[in-house]
This record gives C-alpha cells, sequence and structure tokens, in this order.
C-alpha cells in the first residue's frame, strides 16, 4: 500500500499509525495548494522576491534560484519556503495574468479559452461528415448527410453554409422531430455523440425568422405561426393564424376565444360539443352557448339575444336552446325555471338545508287553479280534532349525531306517523291527502309533512271544538 493518495499525492496514516499532527497538515497544506488553483504566473523561470503564503507558479523550462531543477512544477509559498508539486491528469488552474483556464492532461497544459474562441472547422458535406473532434465546425456542399460518423462522446456546434438534406435516422442520426429537414444558410444545430459514437440533435436553429414547426422549435415562436391541431386539444380545439383560441376547429362557424380573453362566435349555425370548453352562437335569436360537461346533449349554459339572460339547460341541437329543462338568471337578478310550475328545488334525497328569506312562500290559492271543493266531513273533521293534540318537541337524530343531545336544537311540530295513524283510525286513506309525503325510494321512503297545509287542518279541527262549546 502508497502511504500517499495517487493524485494529489496526500500522505496518508500507515496502517496502526495514531493520527500525527505533522501528517495531517501536511495534507491540509496540500489540498490548500492544489483544490481550485490560482497561479499568479504561467511558465514563469524566476522566483519572485518576496513571495507571500499561498502564491504559487507554473514553473518554466528554466528555471533559477530557488526554483532550479522543478521545470515545469507547481511552485507553492507556504511559512516562506517552496513547496513543488507535480502536474497531474485533469488538474485545472486559472492563471491571474492571462484570464486563462487551463487543465493538464497528457503531459500539456491546455488553454480552454482558445477552444472556446477557436475558428470554426470547415468540413465538407458528405454522406458521412465525420465531425471528427472540432468544438465548432461549419459543413460547406450540397451533398445529403446521412451520419456525422462515429466519434464518441462528443459535443459539436454546427453551422450549415449551404442548403441540404440532414437524413434523420433513429439511431445514429436523431434529429428533432424524428423527421429528416433542408438546411438553409447560415442555420446551427448542437449535436452531442454516446459512447457508440451516434449522434442527436439537442438544438437547431433557423438563421432567419420563419414560421418553423412545433417539433423542432426553429424560428421565432408565436402563435401566429405555431398550429396546434386536434392531437393537442380535445375536441379539435387550435390557435389559428392569428392568435385566436378556436373551438372545435372542424366547424368552419365555430366560436373562437380571442387574444384579449372574448369569446368570439361564429354563424348561426355553428355548434360546438366534446370534453373541452366549446362555444358557437346558435339560432338568430341566441348567442354563446357552452357546453359545461363532456358530452353531447346535456350540461350547457347560455345567452339569449331575445331576452339578455343567462340560462342553464341541459338540452341544445342543431342551434335551438331547448327552454323546457333548466334555469334563467334574468337582467333583474330573479332565479326563475324556464317552464312555470315544471321545476323542482332540491328533491327527496336532495334537500336543501335552510332557506332564508324576508317573506314567506306564495302558494297559488285562487279559485280558478281549483275544483272538488268542499267542506271538511264528518271523519276529516274528527282527524283534524285528533291532529291539535299532536303537536310535539323533538331533536332531529342528525343534529343529535352532530352537535350532541345538549347543543341540537328542539322543534316542535307532528310526526309522520301520528298523522298516518289519525286519518287511518277514521276509515282514510292518508296517501290521498296532499299534507302527508312520502318520496323517493320505495326501499326507503323520505317521509314528510306539508304544515300549511296541516295547519288548516288543525284550524277545522279548532273550530269544531270551539263550535261544540259554543253549542253547549
Amino acid at each position: 500500500m502508497s502511504d500517499s493518495t495517487p493524485r494529489l499525492k496526500i500522505p496518508e496514516l500507515v496502517s496502526m499509525q495514531e493520527a500525527n499532527a505533522a501528517t495531517w497538515n501536511e495534507a491540509l497544506v496540500q489540498l490548500d495548494a492544489l483544490v481550485d488553483l490560482y497561479l499568479l504566473g504561467q511558465y514563469v523561470n524566476t522566483p519572485p522576491g518576496s513571495p507571500a503564503d499561498g502564491d504559487a507558479y507554473l514553473i518554466g523550462a528554466s528555471p533559477t534560484g530557488a526554483w532550479s531543477g522543478y521545470a515545469y512544477k507547481i511552485a507553492s509559498c507556504i511559512d516562506g519556503a517552496w513547496r513543488f508539486y507535480t502536474p497531474f491528469n485533469g488538474l485545472k488552474a486559472y492563471v491571474a495574468t492571462t484570464g486563462a483556464f487551463i487543465v493538464y492532461a497528457g503531459g500539456t497544459w491546455t488553454n480552454l479559452n482558445t477552444n472556446l474562441s477557436a475558428a470554426e472547422t470547415n468540413i465538407a458535406s458528405a454522406a458521412t461528415c465525420d465531425l471528427g473532434g472540432a468544438l465548432f465546425v461549419q459543413i460547406t456542399g450540397t451533398t445529403t448527410i446521412t451520419s456525422f460518423g462515429t466519434g464518441a462522446n462528443k459535443l459539436c456546434f454546427v453551422r450549415f453554409a449551404q442548403a441540404l438534406t440532414l437524413t434523420h435516422n433513429a439511431t445514429s442520426l436523431i434529429l428533432l422531430g424524428g423527421a429528416s429537414r433542408t438546411t438553409a444558410a447560415n442555420d446551427v444545430g448542437i449535436y452531442t455523440s454516446d459512447g457508440s459514437g451516434n449522434w442527436r440533435e439537442r438544438d437547431y436553429r433557423r438563421a432567419a425568422s420563419d414560421a418553423g414547426d412545433l417539433a423542432t422549435k426553429s424560428g421565432t415562436e408565436t402563435l401566429s405561426n405555431k398550429t396546434l391541431g386536434a392531437t393537442n386539444f380535445p375536441g379539435n380545439d387550435k390557435f389559428d393564424s392569428s392568435g385566436n383560441l378556436v373551438l372545435n376547429s372542424t366547424n368552419a362557424a365555430a366560436a373562437k376565444l380571442d387574444v384579449y380573453g372574448k369569446v368570439v362566435c361564429g354563424l348561426a349555425s355553428a355548434r360546438g360539443y366534446g370534453d373541452s370548453l366549446c362555444a358557437t352562437n346558435g339560432a338568430a335569436s341566441q348567442t354563446s352557448v357552452f357546453l359545461i360537461q363532456s358530452g353531447v346533449g346535456s350540461g350547457y349554459f347560455g345567452l339569449k339575444a331575445s331576452d339578455s339572460a343567462l340560462y342553464l339547460i341541459n338540452s341544445y341541437a342543431s342551434g335551438t336552446m331547448a327552454d323546457t329543462a333548466g334555469f334563467a338568471l334574468d337582467t333583474t337578478g330573479n332565479f326563475t325555471p324556464l317552464t312555470d310550475n315544471g321545476q323542482n328545488l332540491g328533491s327527496a334525497s336532495k334537500r336543501m338545508k335552510v332557506i332564508y328569506a324576508g317573506t314567506g312562500t306564495i302558494n297559488t290559492s285562487g279559485a280558478g287553479t281549483k275544483t272538488n271543493v268542499r267542506p271538511l266531513s264528518e271523519a276529516e273533521i274528527a282527524v283534524a280534532r285528533t291532529l291539535a293534540g299532536n303537536v310535539r318537541i323533538f331533536q332531529f337524530v342528525d343534529a343529535v349525531a352532530t352537535k350532541g343531545v345538549d347543543a341540537a336544537r328542539l322543534h316542535g311540530g307532528m310526526i309522520f306517523e301520528d298523522v298516518v295513524a289519525a286519518f287511518a283510525a277514521q276509515g282514510l286513506d292518508p296517501m290521498r291527502y296532499g299534507l302527508v309525503c312520502r318520496d323517493g325510494d320505495p326501499e326507503n321512503w323520505i317521509l314528510g309533512l306539508r304544515y300549511e297545509e296541516l295547519a288548516q287542518f288543525v284550524l277545522a279541527g279548532l273550530n269544531a271544538r270551539i263550535a261544540a262549546l259554543e253549542a253547549k
């Protein structure tokens, strides 16, 4: 086993040796001298008269004085004395006097600045156009290129002097976009090769601004020259040449979302639908119908030009907005069903929780809306008298489960089963009466009462009691 590391030659502790301050300090001195090496001069032969600790130089071919015998070594000052180190492959340094970054390999120092500022190497186009090891290459001629050679692990910046064909190969010459291309004068590409010498295009820039294409990102990229077709968006949406987002672009009269964020509707016959937001102008009396659910024939909202109301509907076809099922928010803020007495607000299984209102509900009550009007029968009055004594205090089960029995509020009212029993006791079918409600799934009925009608029954029962008392 060596007593120093192979590259930096840092001294190592031998086996079983206790930590030694001198050994550790020597290792730190070498690290300080060679890591991120900062040279005050390159190929200097005469030592400076008054060096400071940390000063370092690359010695030249004919050193003198304290440097004699150390040609091409690294001289580093520590504690007022010079120490000398042999360069090793991969050692990098910055030369303060020239601003150069240099690297040592194979016995030679190479100036990286020179590589980066090197002139282009001219290579004539050929079927196999070997880029070699040059960093910057100009390819001349017009011969079709099918290969850049087999150089491994290379990086090359290529400028094309003329128009020629670059042939895409899925293994040996992989071009952006996966297709061959025709170059133009002064187009530039960046190419790298892998360990097997297969080349891949990393970037390609056109010399002149042109329409370009999505795959290669060549040319100036704007919405006006990038076409995003049906493969990019569902529902055939795309950007047009003016930068507008066209919804359902397969329809020539489809609506557009323009560059200002406004929806521009198409012709009266247009209709858009799909899995994405679509818009259309319906018949002449309506505008801007939008699909907000996937599928055709349900889930639309839109505006009608005839009344400027916002509609939420479930049907739209052939330029006609169906006004039979849905709701409208008119220009005065009223929320109304599209057909009179045709829509429910909630359902037996989807109930509203609380309704806040400034006044009570108004129920239709004119004589013209009713038929078979009659007074209560004796049996019905008997039911009413029974119901008057059936008012209970209770708590709701779900409220107790959520808030606890002490926090859940107390309510006053009647129990569905008590009301049903009162009718049944008089030989009457309770389900013939609108005040008794049983809705939803027959396997799991939702039971309820219409309290406004129940109150009328109770009043009739109380009236019968009062009349009986007054008759005595």
